[in-house]
């Protein structure tokens, strides 16, 4: 039988054992091979659901003419709307992967993330293809009744899905807008080669926003291996740094001898201070604790100093949150 070992202390466990002999540390559980298909199966379906979801709506808004989401963007050419929505893509993405996952699927959850963002205006595309209609004046428009576009031909072509996408591009009048010349926009016209310029900036765009999303949030690891669930984020206090020292002794002396924490009741107004967080499992009491300076600018405000963090591991979080 394969031996375990404490990843804290590096003592034997043995397999009847729950936890390390040692030092108490839970032993980990291992994730089958089935459990992590079926997790990564989960994920993969709550994505697919949301990239149908968010499609639909884009879609939706465009064909009703309240809004084209994707299609809004800043100085003529930054494509903000499109990277709004993926990145709102990869923010349910990233809720069931912290729900069903873990920090090692963090490749695998960018790359699907930043595969589907690529999709999002693909998809749009279907949806206005299923509901194309011309009527009696072969005017364009969208509803579940009616002729179908596909039966009809483009330049003797039958309407097929990449025809339809033909059609709209050589016949969707552009325009650009700057803030400086509201009144004035520039008509691009129905040029094709523009539109498909466009086209693909707002797919890359889609992508490009679920990518940087994913890739900023996988930075967030801290997770529970014998529980297998991610921490969970608990602020407690602010610490003025003049009182860090005494602060800080406290806390240690809460840890020592297990009893609950209380904090001052300081006041940081102008002055630079730590940011106390326990960021706890869910379903067991260990966790860390970090504290992180944040300093006032000229202007009053406070900004994180990103060379002075601190951290404690805890073995009993739940005495910071009022729990023991």
């Amino acid at each position: 039988m394969e031996q375990r070992f404490c990843k804290k202390c590096g003592a034997i466990i043995p397999a009847t054992y729950s936890e390390c002999p040692s030092c108490g540390q839970p032993k980990e559980k291992t994730m089958t091979a089935s459990r992590k298909v079926i997790s990564f199966f989960l994920i993969f379906l709550i994505s697919i659901v949301a990239l149908i979801g968010i499609s639909f709506i884009d879609y939706y808004l465009h064909v009703k003419e309240i809004w084209t989401i994707h299609g809004f963007n800043v100085f003529g050419v930054i494509p903000i709307g499109a990277i709004c929505i993926g990145a709102l893509l990869a923010g349910i993405i990233r809720f069931a992967q912290r729900k069903f996952g873990s920090p090692k699927d963090n490749r695998r959850i960018v790359v699907l993330g930043t595969v589907l963002g690529f999709l999002i205006i693909p998809i749009v595309f279907a949806f206005q293809f299923a509901t194309a209609r011309l009527d009696e004046r072969y005017n364009l428009y969208y509803s579940l009744s009616g002729d179908h576009i596909s039966n009809f031909t483009y330049k003797d072509k039958q309407i097929d899905y990449l025809v339809f996408i033909r059609l709209i591009e050589e016949n969707t009048s552009r325009t650009l807008t700057f803030k400086y010349n509201k009144n004035n926009p520039i008509d691009l016209g129905s040029n094709m080669s523009v539109n498909y310029f466009f086209t693909v900036l707002e797919m890359a765009a889609c992508g490009l926003g679920s990518f940087i999303v994913l890739v900023v949030c996988s930075q967030d690891n801290a997770y529970c291996e014998s529980c297998q669930r991610y921490y969970k984020s608990h602020h407690i206090t602010n610490i003025p740094v003049a009182e860090w020292e005494n602060e800080i002794g406290r806390i240690n002396d809460c840890i020592n001898k297990n009893s609950h924490y209380i904090p001052s009741s300081s006041s940081i107004d102008k002055t630079n201070y730590f940011s106390a967080v326990v960021r706890k499992c869910p379903n067991c009491n260990r966790g860390v604790m970090t504290f992180q300076l944040y300093r006032r600018n000229e202007k009053g405000e406070s900004k994180a100093d990103s060379k002075i963090k601190y951290q404690i591991e805890v073995t009993n979080a739940g005495l910071f949150l009022g729990k023991k």
